[in-house]
């Protein structure tokens, strides 16, 4: 069996699991576990076109205005763009995935929703935490070392490290992924 064999199987694996765990939930509780989806997936339809419509007001702020082209703000509008892509893709991910849950369709599409929702849940998780340290790094730099801050952060440096945050996240999924799968292969 080789490594891409084992891991599918294994995904699948942990997949059924899942949904064999929810489907012992659903016929144990007494619509607590309906009511809990039908509310996630509510709150999930209501928050994701404004999380899209806020995060990209204030990229078009950030890159249209002159004035508001400072080093944090220029910051905040990487930070932005992750929160933009989470509404663009894992809220709808997770809502199909919470509504497949509530219809009890067909397991293996569950599976895939599941697991791209994962994939890119961590991706996200890892560009958005990555983009709010580079955020406290040039706030500590501008407090901390006033006088230097103007020749060490610039425009350019900001943007070059915002694309190797968005560089290694998946890098950095991947190596988790590797480590987890040869873990197991040799347990």
């Amino acid at each position: 069996m080789n490594l891409s064999q084992y891991s599918s199987t294994r995904t699948e694996n942990e997949c059924n699991d899942f949904l064999l765990k929810a489907s012992t939930m659903r016929y144990s509780s007494t619509g607590s576990f309906y009511s809990f989806l039908i509310t996630t997936a509510v709150f999930s339809l209501i928050t994701c076109p404004f999380t899209i419509l806020l995060n990209a007001l204030v990229i078009i702020a950030v890159k249209t205005k002159r004035r508001l082209q400072t080093h944090p703000n220029i910051l905040l509008a990487c930070l932005a763009l992750t929160d933009l892509m989470v509404g663009l893709v894992v809220q709808p991910l997770h809502t199909a995935m919470t509504i497949f849950l509530l219809q009890w369709k067909d397991a293996r599409e569950f599976c895939e929703i599941r697991f791209a929702f994962t994939i890119l849940f961590t991706i996200f998780i890892f560009a958005t935490t990555s983009h709010l340290i580079l955020i406290s790094g040039e706030r500590y730099l501008a407090v901390k070392h006033t006088f230097n801050h103007a020749t060490v952060v610039t425009k350019g440096r900001l943007m070059i490290s915002s694309a190797v945050l968005w560089i290694t996240a998946p890098l950095y999924l991947i190596g988790t992924l590797y480590l987890a799968v040869t873990r197991y292969v040799y347990i």
